[in-house]
Parts: C-alpha cells; sequence; structure tokens
C-alpha cells in the first residue's frame, strides 16, 4: 500500500519541519545585527537603508519561526508595526529620497529656528530613547 497514506498529519508535519530547519537557519549574528540596528534608530541616526535592513533582518526571523512552527514569529511580526509606526521612521519613509532624519532635522531647524529656539529643542529628549532594561529585553526576544 502507498506509505504516504498510514503517516500520521502529525508525523508529516514533523517530517516537514525537520526538513525546514534543515535547509534554513537565521544568518550569523542575526540577534546582535537586530540590536543594533534598533539601537542606531532609537539613536535618531539612521538613513531608509538602515530601516529596510531591520525590516528585512525582521522578516528572515517571521519567515524562520513559522517554518519552525515556534510562537516567536509574532514578536518579530509585532516589532515590524512598531518599527514603521515610530514618529521619526514614519517621517524618513514618507520622504525616502533624504539621505537620514537627523539631516532633514538639522538643515530645517537652522531655517527656521533662531539660535536660541535651537538651544531649547536640543535639550528635548526622543520618545524612541534605548534604555538598559529594554535592550536586555530586546535580548531575551530575540535569542
Amino acid at each position: 500500500e502507498n506509505s504516504s497514506l498510514s503517516e500520521s498529519p502529525e508525523a508529516s508535519s514533523e517530517a516537514k519541519k525537520l526538513k525546514f530547519i534543515k535547509r534554513s537557519s537565521l544568518p550569523e549574528n542575526f540577534a546582535e545585527n537586530i540590536m543594533d540596528y534598533e539601537f542606531k534608530i532609537d539613536e535618531g541616526d539612521f538613513t531608509m537603508e538602515d530601516v529596510d535592513t531591520l525590516i528585512y533582518l525582521y522578516s528572515q526571523g517571521i519567515e524562520y519561526y513559522e517554518g519552525v512552527d515556534e510562537a516567536k514569529h509574532s514578536n518579530f511580526y509585532k516589532r515590524t508595526l512598531r518599527l514603521i509606526n515610530k514618529p521619526s521612521v514614519f517621517a524618513l519613509m514618507k520622504n525616502p529620497k533624504k539621505e537620514s532624519l537627523k539631516e532633514e532635522n538639522l538643515v530645517d531647524k537652522n531655517k527656521i529656528q533662531t539660535p536660541e529656539k535651537r538651544e531649547k529643542s536640543k535639550t528635548v529628549t526622543s520618545h524612541d530613547s534605548f534604555e538598559t532594561p529594554k535592550r536586555k529585553q530586546l535580548e531575551m526576544d530575540v535569542l
């Protein structure tokens, strides 16, 4: 008789999972690269290429963890949504021709603000600031 008919759905699913794991793996330094790009973006000194790279890394995490049937894929999906919803990232994505958000801010501030206003704006902190506990949580989520 046909052996595939006697194979249980669970065994078939498990075999597919093992085959996927053998041919697919996350790139070297996957977690470190994600943390580096997240930190760079949180610091506000990033380009559209940095955003694209981070989204690509997230997509690799989604694909890999969906393939091994782990719930971690939803973590990368949520990170992607959080990234594109950050005001600083959204502003750069609206106008991707700009080299970086930092460059845009320097030009605009110099054109419209007086030196007094520029000094005040330097003291304002970003909503995307990166804290040590947050970095520890990111390490746990990625690894």
